[in-house]
């Protein structure tokens, strides 16, 4: 279930613009942006997530009043490159716990690596996404 949650949080994180454009006229990708936010918005409510509510609600408003198509792909492209820098970092961190040989340091820091590497492996598909749609 963590790990569900984080997806979704992480998805719809993704989806946060910097562009005008008003809800009446938001474009084709922008409506289905919209409409993935809404439906894991819809689940969070379902599974009593109010954390994960707040966020979503306020993805969805920054989606309804600033999405713009090129400014998510300029958006997106940020976000695989921090998502890139942060595995590197995971990953440096789990050497420096291998070499001080500290198994409990060890696993959470292999954990941490590995929600990073997910975290840049959905950065990626969405950046991929918005770009095989233009």
């Amino acid at each position: 279930m963590k790990r569900h949650t984080m997806a979704l949080l992480l998805s719809g994180v993704a989806l946060c613009f910097t562009a005008a454009a008003s809800a009446e006229e938001l474009s084709a990708d922008c409506q289905a942006r919209a409409d993935d936010v809404q439906q894991q918005l819809d689940e969070a409510q379902a599974a009593g997530e109010e954390g994960l509510v707040t966020d979503l609600e306020g993805v969805l408003n920054n989606i309804q009043q600033h999405c713009n198509d090129e400014e998510a792909i300029i958006d997106a492209e940020d976000r695989v490159r921090a998502g890139l820098e942060d595995v590197q970092q995971q990953q440096a961190d789990l050497d420096e716990a291998i070499a001080d040989g500290d198994p409990e340091a060890i696993d959470q820091k292999r954990d941490e690596l590995e929600a990073a590497a997910g975290d840049l492996e959905q950065r990626s598909a969405e950046l991929k996404a918005l770009q095989t749609n233009d």
